[in-house]
């Protein structure tokens, strides 16, 4: 039986350290123990599905459920991801991330019925809302397209472009905003990648949200993944590139934040939390009109009160802006309806 590993939380796994897949599962045991561990999850959050009119306790206990699996979920889903481009067994690995799409859809219906209750807020209680992207790798990306659609009326989220015109397909947002327009910011940093910036590019460039934090990470290429028959591996081709609604790569250039926050580091990491950007991995795609940015921060205090752009989303949603001179106008290009 698989015993549990003390695990690292997606805020302390840096975008190129998924390549080393020991810093996040060290055997397929391990993986194995924390699906087991969401899969109890689930059932727990079903099972008090009942009780969350009761008390702002149950609802809270319930969120907090939910956040903690979705934490696990990416882990999962990397690991999974990543070992089946990297290895020759690839039919297993293609099966475990199978079954992590399959518990993430399932943990998403089961977490839907929380909406209406975190709705019921009182309206002028609520100053808006911190989406914390920071660290955060990416995933699938109707993932993306759904979280977006929770604060857009409409619009488009994404596109991707291949090579040729033909082969461009749209997102659109879905389901309507669930905030009623309320102030959004979103944090981002270094680490901030692929599906994560798709959601931060959707959002800004719809005016829904202002940005804060440091540049992301540039992950904006679509992979196509071709089997060449048992036991012969797959072959990974890069087919596409990710674009948000006003027409802006994301690949190798990443998003830059509206407001840029600097944390302060400890002496002893200085130097090592400056994350490598896509645009300095080698072979990759470049960037589509030839300027590509370098790395970031991803530096994230463990502690809430060190947290200086956690406390610069605060002081936005509450009308004050303690680095106005770093904020940028929203780009004039028109966003597709």
């Amino acid at each position: 039986m698989a015993t549990a590993t003390a695990l690292p939380k997606r805020s302390e796994v840096r975008v190129e350290d998924t390549w080393n897949l020991e810093t996040i599962y060290p055997s397929v045991e391990a993986w194995e123990a924390d699906f087991q561990r969401v899969t109890g999850m689930l059932e727990g959050i079903r099972a008090g599905q009942g009780t969350l009119g009761e008390s702002a306790g149950a609802l809270l206990q319930a969120l907090q459920r939910r956040d903690e699996a979705g934490e696990i979920l990416g882990r999962l889903y990397v690991y999974a991801h990543m070992r089946f481009h990297q290895d020759t067994a690839e039919s297993q690995y293609q099966a475990l991330a199978d079954r992590v799409t399959t518990l993430a859809s399932e943990m998403n219906a089961a977490g839907s019925y929380m909406t209406p209750e975190i709705l019921e807020i009182p309206q002028e209680k609520l100053a808006g809302y911190v989406m914390d992207l920071r660290n955060n790798p990416g995933g699938l990306l109707d993932q993306a397209v759904s979280v977006s659609s929770a604060f857009l009326q409409r619009g488009e989220v994404v596109s991707t472009r291949g090579r040729n015109p033909e082969e461009t397909q749209r997102f659109t947002a879905h389901g309507g905003d669930l905030t009623k327009g309320k102030p959004l910011v979103i944090l981002v940093n270094g680490g901030s990648a692929s599906a994560s910036e798709i959601v931060a590019g959707a959002l800004h460039d719809h005016k829904r949200a202002t940005i804060i934090g440091t540049r992301s990470f540039g992950k904006g290429s679509v992979q196509t993944i071709i089997p060449l028959g048992a036991g012969n591996g797959a072959l990974a081709l890069t087919t596409a590139r990710y674009y948000t609604p006003s027409g802006r790569s994301i690949q190798a250039q990443g998003i830059a934040p509206d407001i840029e926050i600097l944390q302060d580091v400890p002496p002893e990491l200085k130097g090592r939390m400056d994350t490598m950007a896509e645009s300095q991995m080698r072979g990759h795609l470049s960037a589509s009109d030839g300027t590509e940015q370098t790395g970031s921060q991803s530096y994230v205090p463990p502690e809430e009160k060190d947290d200086k752009a956690l406390h610069a989303a605060y002081d936005f949603l509450h009308g004050v802006t303690a680095n106005a001179v770093a904020a940028k106008p929203a780009p004039k290009a028109a966003v597709p309806n």
